[in-house]
């Protein structure tokens, strides 16, 4: 699980944006397989946000020299523990989390 930050650069697509964001930030490449679950406004960028569910195609050997520390690989229920003890019940990224698994189980 991770969230990729993004920006468009240069009349790039969507879809081109996110394939460099996830090389860039965690060293990985998805399938062509993409389900958006999720789309939040913040009010404080004028921005909104997009989730995506993908699959995985590679991981790449990752040095640490991305923009990110790292990814940990686990299951729903799992990351809902974890989310739960370190952000509480009521956490934004819970709620990301929850909305993900319940898509996954329809696409599955």
């Amino acid at each position: 699980m991770t969230t990729i930050g993004g920006r468009l650069e240069n009349g790039e697509s969507l879809e081109e944006a996110l394939e460099r964001e996830v090389m860039e930030e965690v060293g990985i490449t998805l399938t062509d397989e993409r389900v958006p679950f999720a789309s939040w406004y913040w009010s404080a960028s004028d921005t909104y946000t997009v989730w995506y569910l993908s699959k995985i195609k590679t991981i790449g050997n990752y040095e640490f020299n991305n923009e990110k520390t790292g990814y940990i690989i686990s299951n729903f229920s799992t990351f809902e523990m974890m989310i739960k003890q370190l952000e509480g019940e009521q956490a934004p990224r819970l709620q990301i989390l929850q909305l993900a698994k319940k898509k996954a189980l329809e696409v599955k």
